[in-house]
């Protein structure tokens, strides 16, 4: 008689990612980077098996009880890899209490603020690279929360776990579909990385979702207007106006433009306060390269600039808009835009998947969302597993690590090549038929 494989339970599974990102996140100070690493790739590993299984979806209900606990511990904890939060409070405050703008000041024109401590080196003499939309939300936070550290770093996870949860009931509602909740809802990137840390890219990803699912509707204007919003948060999200718009223009060119055009009557709108020195500002976001990154030993050896980085992402976006929009939905279609990016770009941090895997779960089992989750998986890896500001490995083991990670970062991109060359053989199909 041959054996029987073991049928591991999906309560198991679920309470097993649940488990593992929970010790990351109450006891992330005191685990070496080691052991940081295998408490992701197990919190990775349960994920990607119970994101597959059939069985959970008749388990609805446990799912939804595991997603809301990851996220309540995620914003119990204080942020552990990122000081973002400061910043948003910081440049809140120039609004809020410096009354003046966060587009002209940066936050260490006031060193004596209560918070000015707590923002990272980097961006304390940076001005805000934000929409006038998010600026505005911290303005509010931080004139609600007054100078308590605690009230306002719960504040912004708070609203990174609440635009979590729409995009959940956004999922939901279009799939019925428990393992997409678990696609999304317990990624290790969603629940370490971008609500720990209360990255408004979660906002940014809700946005694109949003509008995808407008757009499928023919809903065109109010879709432009959702995008517009995102803008107005994020810059990045134009990567999702592309590809909505993109496969818009294949399904009804009024409607596109009609699209197109709330999105940027919106921004401008928006931008009216701020004024020219907010695009300027909004404009230098992103400038440099980031670990995992392909530009990042290209940047070091040739001197490479910036913009030829942005150019080529922006480049591999349009040419994703435009194969990926000729048969897909628009939802896959924002995600190969967007993707674009986070696979080519060269300033790119984990939470950065968060634009693409909202839409990416509508779709959970395609190759083209299997490559987001996977691609943020590994960021969330090499960041977890050893902290910019903390490298464990010299010598040769550095050169090692590199090595590896540049491997894994070029081969994220060559598969997305591939969709591309196979997404276009599918669309050209039935014209040769």
């Amino acid at each position: 008689m041959s054996a029987r494989p073991i049928a591991i339970p999906a309560g198991s599974v679920l309470g097993v990612t649940v488990g593992s990102e929970a010790a990351l996140l109450v006891g992330g100070p005191h685990l070496a980077g080691w052991a940081r690493l295998g408490l992701v790739l197990l919190a990775s590993s349960a994920w990607a098996f119970a994101s597959w299984d059939d069985r959970v979806d008749a388990r609805p209900h446990a799912v939804v009880a595991a997603i809301a606990l990851a996220l309540l511990i995620a914003v119990a904890v204080p942020p552990r890899q990122s000081r973002d939060v400061w910043s948003y409070a910081a440049y809140g405050r120039i609004v809020s209490v410096h009354h003046t703008s966060p587009y002209v000041r940066p936050p260490n024109d006031w060193p004596r603020d209560v918070l000015f401590d707590r923002v990272g080196e980097g961006w304390a003499g940076a001005r805000s690279v934000y929409g006038p939309l998010f600026t505005g939300a911290s303005a509010v936070v931080t004139r609600a929360a007054g100078d308590s550290a605690l009230r306002i770093r719960l504040a912004f996870q708070g609203l990174a776990a609440l635009a979590a949860a729409l995009a959940l009931a956004l999922v939901w509602r279009t799939t019925r579909s428990a393992r997409a909740l678990v696609f999304l809802g317990l990624h290790p990137v969603l629940v370490l990385d971008a609500v720990n840390n209360g990255h408004n890219d979660v906002l940014v990803g809700l946005a694109v979702l949003a509008a995808a699912l407008l757009a499928a509707r023919r809903r065109w204007s109010i879709a432009g207007v959702v995008l517009g919003l995102g803008l107005l948060v994020k810059a990045s999200t134009g990567l999702g106006l592309l590809g909505v718009a993109a496969w818009a223009f294949r399904q009804d060119r009024r409607g596109a433009a009609r699209l197109v055009l709330a999105a940027v009557v919106t921004t401008l709108i928006g931008y009216l306060p701020a004024g020219a020195a907010g695009i300027r500002a909004v404009g230098h976001a992103g400038n440099g390269n980031t670990r995992a990154s392909v530009w990042d030993t290209i940047s070091l050896a040739l001197h490479t600039p910036t913009t030829l980085a942005l150019g080529s992402a922006l480049v591999l976006a349009l040419v994703g808009a435009v194969i990926y929009g000729r048969t897909r939905p628009a939802a896959p279609t924002a995600v190969a835009t967007t993707a674009a990016y986070l696979v080519g770009g060269a300033y790119v941090l984990p939470s950065y998947a968060l634009w693409a895997l909202p839409s990416a779960a509508l779709q959970a089992r395609s190759k083209l969302s299997t490559l987001v989750a996977l691609q943020a998986a590994f960021l969330v890896a090499v960041y977890e597993f050893e902290p910019a500001a903390h490298p464990m490995l010299t010598g040769f083991a550095a050169v090692g690590r590199t090595v590896i990670v540049e491997m894994a970062a070029w081969t994220a991109v060559v598969l997305y090549i591939l969709l591309l060359v196979r997404a276009r053989r599918q669309a050209l199909a039935p014209a040769r038929a």
